[in-house]
This record gives structure tokens, C-alpha cells and sequence, in this order.
């Protein structure tokens, strides 16, 4: 299987997330499966995967917002 190539979060994406999953944040409870799907038809390059591990590092202070 093919490997992609990390890159950056950018700004934009990174607000992406804030707003749409900002319940999420909140309450310390991951996104749906439905909802990370809506998200990923947004952000064009990411994964489902991606999206999901970037939410849960945030939400365990694993990775920081870049703004």
C-alpha cells in the first residue's frame, strides 16, 4: 500500500475543526463517524483517519492548535 506525505495542519483547517467539532471539544467526546465524513468532504487532502487522530490528540493535549 502507498504511503501519502505528512504536511502541516494549516490555519484554515485547523479552524475547520474548531468550529465544526467545537461541542466535541467541549465535552471531551469524539466526533462521529458521520460527522468526521461531513468534515473530510471539507477539507480536501485529508482522511477520515487524519482528521480523527488530529481531533484526539487535540482533545488529550497531545498536539497543540497552531494558529
Amino acid at each position: 500500500m502507498k504511503r501519502g506525505f505528512k504536511r502541516r495542519w494549516t490555519k484554515e483547517e485547523n479552524f475547520v475543526l474548531v468550529s465544526k467539532f467545537r461541542k466535541n471539544f467541549q465535552h471531551k467526546q469524539l466526533p462521529t463517524t458521520e460527522e468526521i465524513n461531513d468534515v473530510a468532504s471539507m477539507l480536501k487532502g485529508r482522511t477520515v483517519p487524519q482528521i480523527r487522530t488530529r481531533v484526539h490528540n487535540l482533545m488529550n493535549d497531545k498536539q497543540k492548535m497552531i494558529h
